[in-house]
């Protein structure tokens, strides 16, 4: 092996494992938002204690996420996060049930499909390119790694 191949031999691997990263680090992400989002729904819907938020729910949960250091849970971002869970109900078909237990999830009912008055890729990818989390998504945000799973039958 000369200089050359070694060269294109690190930038080759570290291209390819960094797409891969990327990819598992999204679908992550991905599922932690439809979890949030399902956590808010059923919270919404059987919460012992949801007569105390009301319609503050979004606002409260969002500032004491803050003051837990769980950075980018704006209220925008959990209501795009409710909504993830309510279009994609199909994705709690692929929790696990080690990971269900491991996380203590509460039963997340299977919800009808929402109407949308916006095309999904402007009510799940703010034109920003940012994802539900908030992060940068470089144009692969939830919509798009969703259908892109569903196109793929993984989904």
């Amino acid at each position: 092996m000369n200089y050359a191949a070694l060269l294109k031999s690190i930038n080759t691997a570290t291209a390819q494992l960094q797409g891969r990263a990327a990819m598992a680090v999204n679908q992550a992400l991905v599922l932690r938002n439809w979890l949030v989002g399902a956590w808010i729904f059923e919270f919404e819907q059987h919460g012992k204690d949801r007569a105390k938020y009301g319609s503050r729910l979004l606002d409260t949960l969002a500032r004491d996420l803050a003051k837990s250091e769980m950075r980018g849970f704006t209220a925008a971002v959990l209501r795009s996060c409710r909504l993830a869970y309510q279009i994609y109900p199909q994705i709690r078909q692929t929790l696990s049930v080690e990971f269900t237990q491991i996380l203590k999830l509460p039963t997340i009912r299977q919800t009808a499909f929402v109407e949308l008055e916006a095309p999904l890729e402007q009510t799940l990818s703010p034109t920003d390119g940012r994802s539900c989390d908030g992060t940068q998504d470089e144009g692969f945000g939830t919509a798009g790694f969703i259908q892109n799973r569903e196109a793929r039958g993984q989904w």
